[in-house]
């Protein structure tokens, strides 16, 4: 696994998704919202996050919250184990430079990531949730959900919510020696990544049956569905 110092971590992202994601690129819109945020965010835990392209789509999360078992972050980061052609990242942000998000990016082996993050995560005990005007209450996470629409009709429109642990300073001390093992990585350029993620893949055997197949098989006829890319 490499790192990436010092990267425009959008202009960065974007060449990702251009080389590995086939459908829904457009996801990649809400990252940029999400990195631009978590740049100008004073809470360390908003500057570090996961990241990943697939062949429909791309997916990031708080990296805080992707160790806590049960949010959506861990359920979502977690779903995607197993699937093909998965370019991940932890990203750090240091700041922001002209406008920009930058900072660093940290190559991950997808599926031995999930894995360590389904093991390692803590279960939730609270949330704590802020409302419109400021207002700001913590309820065990057992009694609210599906009460979302009685608590804004009693507080106020939910603005934020952040997970809760039995044991903040066992997920902190958890994160960091994810970090300090990442910090190890050997730096590397990230051009030369993007050329080895855009070389074209030689096919299998099978593959090139299935393709010899495919070129046999008799047209689908008009009124077949057509079928959505899976996200």
């Amino acid at each position: 696994m490499r790192k990436f110092a010092n990267v425009d971590i959008i202009d960065a992202l974007a060449a990702v998704v251009e080389r590995n994601t086939k459908h829904y690129k457009t996801d990649f819109e809400y990252d940029k919202e999400m990195f631009i945020s978590a740049a100008k965010s004073k809470e360390p835990d908003d500057k570090n996050m996961l990241w990943l392209s697939r062949e429909s789509g791309t997916q990031c999360v708080q990296e805080r919250e992707a160790f806590i078992a049960g949010s959506e972050a861990h359920c979502s980061w977690t779903y995607y184990q197993g699937r093909r052609n998965i370019a991940a990242f932890a990203v750090e942000i240091a700041g922001m430079e002209g406008g920009r998000p930058v900072g660093t990016l940290y190559e991950l082996d997808f599926d031995r990531h999930a894995e360590r993050v389904k093991r390692a995560a803590l279960p939730i005990a609270d949330i704590t949730l802020t409302f419109e005007g400021g207002d700001v209450k913590r309820f065990p996470h057992c009694k609210v959900n599906g009460r979302w629409s009685s608590l804004q009709n009693q507080y106020g429109k939910l603005e934020d919510r952040r997970y809760e642990v039995a044991d903040e300073a066992a997920l902190q001390a958890l994160l960091q020696q994810e970090r300090g093992e990442r910090s190890k990585y050997p730096e590397r350029s990230f051009a030369a990544y993007l050329q080895r993620l855009a070389a074209p893949e030689k096919p299998s055997a099978l593959k090139r049956l299935h393709e010899a197949q495919k070129a046999v098989a008799p047209p689908v006829g008009k009124g077949a569905a057509k079928s959505e890319p899976e996200r």
